[in-house]
């Protein structure tokens, strides 16, 4: 099973008499079922223009699987276009002026015609842009991983309700219970491994993947367990 996931970064730069630095917004999203159609499609025929935009919006509504639009388009901007094989990743690359994002929460990517990713990000951009009155680079990044359903092997957390563990030797990059159609939230990690899987056991939807065991933790949307359910997990 072969899957798109796709990732991006606002570079903004902070200039002042006693500042010179740049500040880097960073998180994962969503590829839309029509973005997978989109890469399917593209494999095989023509008929569908590439990839040409980076969009941003101003909805804070969450980002769905079944998306077909950001909530509300505010700006496009036509990007660079690059591969990168050995990471086997596309690279898409826009500026835009501090002023043209200033209030956005939502960003996508777009042929023109077809959402293929979506995200919604939080008010701290805002906050980065009043030190900013320059050009804004986003980097985006759409990487292709394979993924695998894995419902019979999860075991209980000891002295957790509600997260569950396996042990996956590749490194995860996405969870998704596909009968909600959407991924769950990647946990960032904590001081301390317990208080990492604490914030899962918290986070509905939510999975944290530890390098050092291996092991993949996850909380399910409904807090019963992973046998009852479908869940793929996508590792590179």
């Amino acid at each position: 099973m072969m899957h798109f996931k796709g990732k991006y970064k606002i570079n903004i730069p902070l200039m002042g008499m006693f500042i010179n630095k740049q500040i880097t917004v960073f998180n994962d999203n969503i590829v839309t079922l029509l973005g997978e159609s989109f890469f399917l499609n593209r494999a095989i025929n023509d008929e569908l223009n590439p990839i040409q935009y980076i969009c941003l919006g101003n909805s804070s509504n969450r980002a769905r699987k079944k998306d077909i639009s950001l909530g509300n388009e505010i700006i496009r901007k036509k990007c660079i276009k690059t591969v990168d094989l050995d990471k086997k990743r596309i690279q898409l690359t826009a500026s835009f002026q501090a002023k043209e994002i200033s209030g956005t929460r939502e960003i996508g990517v777009s042929n023109g015609d077809i959402l293929i990713t979506h995200d919604v990000y939080n008010e701290s951009v805002d906050d980065l842009l009043t030190a900013t009155t320059g050009e804004i680079t986003i980097d985006y990044f759409i990487e292709l991983s394979s993924g695998a359903i894995r419902s019979t092997e999860w075991a209980p957390v000891s002295g957790k309700d509600n997260t569950y563990y396996l042990v996956e030797p590749n490194n995860v990059v996405e969870v998704i219970e596909n009968n909600t159609g959407s991924g769950y939230s990647k946990i960032r990690p904590m001081a301390t491994l317990s208080g990492t899987i604490k914030e899962v056991d918290d986070t509905k939807s939510s999975f944290y993947y530890d390098t050092n065991s291996k092991n993949l933790y996850i909380h399910t949307s409904d807090n019963l367990p992973p046998s009852t359910k479908e869940i793929i997990v996508f590792t590179r």
